[in-house]
């Protein structure tokens, strides 16, 4: 294997162990639904499981591998899903932020309320692809919509 196949190997075992002995990965078959961070958590470390683990030379891992890939196959759907969401609210608030730094003057200022704070039209504009189906029901888009309701019961408060 020479002196490079160890350090890898060597680290795999490592990570397997560590995995091991805190218990996360398994299966996803119980009654009881976990939440989407728990979800995406378990789909993680069966993925570390499998990537470890394929390789290992202790014929007992390959059971645990098997199951993680068990698992992962009815987990995939659920992480692709996850993924499309949150890369939804990324590119929303990215968009945000783009807006934001393209402001110099002239009517960008009249765009801006105050030094930092979003215009109303780029709050409504982001408020609406947060609300867009591909959106609406991520973790990350459920935060952001929190805060945004959050700042604005503190507005309406100073008032």
């Amino acid at each position: 294997e020479g002196k490079g196949g160890k350090g890898p190997r060597h680290a795999a075992d490592a990570l397997l162990r560590s995995l091991e002995s805190r218990g996360v990965g398994g299966t996803s078959s119980s009654d009881k639904h976990p939440s989407e961070k728990e979800g995406l958590d378990n789909a993680v470390a069966n993925l570390l499981t499998v990537a470890a683990g394929v390789t290992s030379t202790v014929t007992s891992m390959h059971d645990r591998v098997q199951s993680a890939i068990d698992t992962l196959s009815h987990q995939l759907p659920d992480l692709k899903k996850a993924s499309k969401q949150r890369q939804a609210v990324l590119e929303a608030m990215r968009g945000v932020e783009e807006r934001d730094e393209g402001r110099g003057g002239g009517d960008a200022a009249a765009r801006q309320t105050t030094e930092g704070d979003l215009s109303p039209l780029d709050r409504a504009s982001t408020l609406s692809r947060l609300l867009q189906p591909d959106c609406i029901e991520s973790q990350s888009s459920v935060r952001v919509l929190r805060k945004m309701r959050e700042r604005l019961s503190e507005s309406i408060s100073k008032m």
